[in-house]
């Protein structure tokens, strides 16, 4: 009994003087938290459809500091792009960061936030062959407008999304 008494005196004092340390560690992870909460209008699903095609994305709230998504497309029953995306605040910042499925050798390649407002965003990664840039755009009642751009193989592109929410 009083081996296990001692063991949770010293775990409570491990705890404390982790809590105390990391005092500076919890702001910067208490802001990127309460700037995470600006996105929960993405969570769900958005699709827009065709007679012959899905495209899709769903998205769901996994922590405070993080948000789990899919993309894909449908064409005629067949898969012909699929990503996973997370929404991650971390180091005091956000960033959106897919793995699409066969490019950049199954790596994620991270959007760092630029600009945030409270029913659109934009990520950018200067350096990333193509998009350079991630937007979202919220319009009521349920419409997603997102597209990707940039410039590729010299050529400046953008590829739009029209979405509506799933209920």
């Amino acid at each position: 009994m009083k081996k296990n008494n001692l063991l949770i005196i010293a775990f409570a004092f491990v705890l404390m003087i982790s809590s105390c340390s990391n005092e500076k560690s919890d702001e910067v992870e208490l802001k990127s938290s309460k700037a995470l909460a600006q996105f929960n209008w993405l969570i769900g699903k958005w699709e827009e459809k065709t007679d012959t095609s899905l495209m899709a994305e769903y998205w769901n709230l996994e922590s405070d500091s993080l948000m789990r998504g899919v993309a894909m497309y449908i064409l005629k029953g067949d898969t012909n792009f699929f990503e996973t995306i997370t929404i991650e605040a971390r180091n005091g910042e956000i960033y959106y960061t897919p793995i699409v499925a066969g490019q950049n050798v199954g790596e994620s390649v991270p959007f760092k936030l630029t600009i945030a407002q409270d029913t659109s965003f934009v990520f950018e990664d200067p350096k990333h062959d193509f998009p350079q840039k991630v937007v979202y755009e919220f319009h009521l009642p349920d419409n997603l407008y997102a597209y990707i751009e940039g410039v590729d193989e010299g050529v400046f592109s953008r590829q739009e999304y029209f979405y509506k929410r799933v209920k």
